[in-house]
């Protein structure tokens, strides 16, 4: 579906306020009427974060409708609506740093690289939703986001998206204007990301020449982790043979839960397709729920690991959401962590076909008095997820550990 481009309609009215007031404000932005004078720039010219620094404040404090439309059945906030709200803030941070005198380029969300909570909110505080470019490759930005209560000044969620950019007439990368950070913080987080990213793609010409030698066709972290999916594999091999003898284990299918939906109009993003924080939404609620069911208590979100985006979903697909334990850990405090993916697909009935369009990563926790049982993979495929998501959690950990993690 393609929006009316003289339609009066927004597609905002469909989705949170915050989502509304924030694709009211771009429309505005890109319409010329944001700022009585507009400073046009060059395409290659290069912006400070401050440029795209964005904020919204959420006023729980005064508005009981507002309250009401973010809480969740135990009166806690509503993370799902979150997570469409910073999608919406990236999206415009990521337009306005490639604001040029050229076309207006195309910013999609390529992956949401971490999510974290790190402390609980309360519905009956003020909040300030905001962002900032971190980085800029030659095709692609990262934003960093943050949610703050009025009470402090330390966020209680913080977010990493990765946006990229495309030609409007080929589809093809798109150069965005560089990136100038000022203050040494912003100079030393640019430096952070940019060996990240770097880091990344030597670790990808890795797993791409490993799989070039190799016989499979599945991209392992390294050698270690196809020896921790071999030895998953073993275990499973004795919970088949032997149920009754291997105690407190359960295959990663048992522990799946899915739904499909038909993405209808009131979904949709300002270019017409299915809205990424909407995807995210469902998403989030179908892990939680199949962590409540796998461990029999109401758990609480910890973060969003990764969130890749692997082709749109237009209106009128048939989405197919199927959400799995992938494995079970231990954090530091004594936590019992669950690790859910959840993978959507868009159904082709007609066509007997199915497309993978997003994969999510969630980490809950659960109250560390329960046990939960040890989740094994029956098949080579599940024990690469399985093992995958470590090696991810692995590099999170590490990145944590490091004396200039932010």
């Amino acid at each position: 579906m393609v929006s009316d481009p003289a339609s009066t309609v927004s597609a905002g009215m469909h989705q949170t306020p915050i989502v509304d007031e924030l694709w009211r404000r771009r429309q505005m932005k890109a319409a010329g009427s944001a700022t009585p004078e507009v400073r046009v720039f060059a395409a290659d010219h290069p912006k400070t974060p401050q440029f795209s620094r964005t904020s919204i404040t959420y006023p729980f404090s005064s508005s009981e409708k507002l309250r009401d439309s973010y809480s969740n059945p135990w009166g806690k906030i509503r993370v799902g609506r979150v997570l469409e709200d910073l999608d919406a803030l990236a999206g415009n941070i990521a337009a306005y740093h490639c604001e040029s005198d050229q076309p207006p380029l195309v910013i999609v969300t390529a992956s949401v690289d971490r999510i974290t909570m790190r402390h609980r909110a309360n519905l009956k505080d003020d909040m300030t939703l905001s962002g900032t470019v971190a980085w800029v490759g030659t095709s692609s930005l990262e934003i960093h986001m943050a949610v703050t209560s009025s009470w402090t000044d330390m966020p209680w969620l913080t977010a990493q998206f990765v946006f990229v950019a495309r030609d409007p007439q080929s589809g093809k990368a798109a150069r965005v204007p560089p990136l100038a950070p000022e203050t040494q913080n912003e100079k030393d987080l640019f430096e952070r990301c940019a060996a990240i990213s770097q880091a990344r793609k030597q670790a990808r010409k890795e797993r791409d020449a490993a799989k070039a030698d190799s016989v499979s066709m599945l991209e392992w972290p390294d050698h270690q982790y196809l020896v921790k999916a071999q030895d998953l594999l073993k275990k499973s091999v004795q919970l088949t043979q032997f149920p009754s003898l291997m105690g407190h284990y359960v295959f990663q299918s048992d522990t799946a839960a899915s739904n499909q939906l038909i993405c209808q109009p009131q979904q949709r993003n300002t270019r017409g397709r299915v809205f990424g924080g909407f995807l995210m939404r469902r998403a989030f609620e179908l892990g939680f729920a199949t962590s409540y069911s796998f461990s029999g208590a109401q758990p609480r979100f910890r973060e969003v690991d990764r969130v890749v985006f692997h082709s749109p979903v237009e209106i009128g697909d048939l989405l197919r959401l199927r959400s799995t334990v992938l494995y079970t850990s231990t954090s530091k405090d004594g936590r019992t962590l669950m690790h859910i993916e959840v993978e959507a697909f868009v159904a082709k009935p007609e066509h007997k076909s199915t497309v993978l369009s997003n994969t999510f990563n969630f980490t809950f926790e659960s109250d560390g008095k329960l046990v939960l049982p040890e989740v094994l993979p029956a098949s080579i495929e599940e024990a690469h997820k399985a093992v995958c998501q470590m090696s991810l959690n692995r590099e999170q950990e590490v990145c944590d550990a490091a004396p200039s993690a932010q």
